[in-house]
């Protein structure tokens, strides 16, 4: 009962500013779910378009052509780990490149036997032997040229340098790759090295002769994303709840509000343990003092130790005292009624 009558105080207090500040808060919020709904969030993004993709690679291989019981004459053995200088005395490289279809692209592919002596991480002595050479223009998506070198003859002089130059510094032999492209919309080169160990009785390249390269123009375009949903509920949710309080202040408040009479029932609800229901007299012989709320007749009557006494019928409030009736009515009405008993 008291959360009612408290709400219905506020009202008769405040009811117009509570309606206008309901109305306000509904209208609000409706207009932000409606705005929230209406621009969804969007993003940038950044779309790579003509998406160009080149890769190259080298593969050896050797056909068994020497004196070998290892291998039977006439093999051909493809990317080995290591080739035997008896049994495979010529090695071939194949350089296989696959580029875009569908459009012509110009290919230079070449291939470098490069042996060099150094000291102090210095240069002094550089050896560069072409070992491929061609250029083609293909359409099809892919193109591949291929040489075949002496390995044993190119072994016997790469330990004849090493034996004369390894003494002063240091001493490396490499096979690079070199492949130059040029399509309908780019151009550049795939590059790659390594490293070429020759033994007394074997030869090897060390890594991979392997490169890729992908060609792409970027775009950028902005996306929009789905609203939030969820936030367009809540908005819509406080603009029905603030408009539903406004309705009920409105009929509230059209019904009368009696601020006085809820002040009242709330201190009657508070105090009721100090208020006793009773017949109050009047007594020419007494002073009367009227107090202007039930809450100081009540703090009258607790610091003079008496109890609070109401008569229903005249609707008065007193506390007595020996010689003084303090007394609390709400209705100048129930005054009347009362002195004239």
């Amino acid at each position: 009962m008291s959360a009612e009558l408290r709400v219905k105080r506020v009202i008769g207090y405040y009811g117009r500013f509570l309606f206008y500040l309901f109305v306000a808060l509904g209208v609000i919020a409706a207009v932000g779910a409606g705005y929230v709904y209406a621009t969804p969030p969007s993003e940038t993004v950044t779309e790579q378009t003509n998406v160009q993709e080149l890769e190259t690679s080298v593969r050896t291989s050797a056909v068994v052509t020497g004196n070998t019981t290892f291998y039977p004459a006439g093999q051909r053995l493809v990317d080995q780990p290591a080739y035997l200088v008896e049994a495979t005395p010529n090695l071939t490289f194949e350089s296989q490149t696959t580029v875009p279809a569908g459009t012509d692209v110009t290919v230079s592919h070449r291939l470098t036997l490069v042996q060099a002596a150094t000291r102090g991480d210095e240069p002094f002595w550089t050896s560069t032997r072409v070992i491929l050479a061609e250029e083609r223009t293909v359409g099809d998506g892919s193109t591949a040229a291929n040489a075949t070198i002496n390995m044993s003859a190119v072994a016997q002089e790469i330990r004849s340098n090493r034996e004369r130059l390894e003494a002063i510094g240091g001493y490396d032999t490499r096979v690079e790759m070199e492949v130059a492209y040029e399509t309908d919309r780019y151009s550049g080169t795939l590059t790659a090295s390594s490293p070429i160990t020759v033994s007394e009785r074997a030869y090897w390249l060390d890594d991979d002769l392997r490169a890729t390269r992908t060609h792409s123009e970027p775009v950028t375009r902005t996306v929009s994303g789905e609203p939030n949903i969820a936030l367009v509920a809540l908005l819509g949710a406080l603009s029905v709840s603030g408009l539903a309080a406004a309705g009920g202040i409105s009929v509230v408040s059209r019904r009368g509000i009696d601020v006085d009479e809820i002040e009242l029932q709330l201190d009657l609800e508070r105090f009721d343990e100090w208020i006793t229901t009773s017949e109050i007299p009047t007594d020419p012989d007494k002073r009367y003092v009227r107090t202007t709320s039930l809450e100081g007749l009540v703090d009258i009557a607790i610091d003079s130790k008496k109890r609070v006494l109401h008569d229903p019928e005249s609707d008065i409030y007193t506390v007595v005292t020996d010689d003084i009736v303090y007394y609390y009515a709400q209705r100048e009405g129930a005054l009347t009624s009362w002195f004239s008993m």
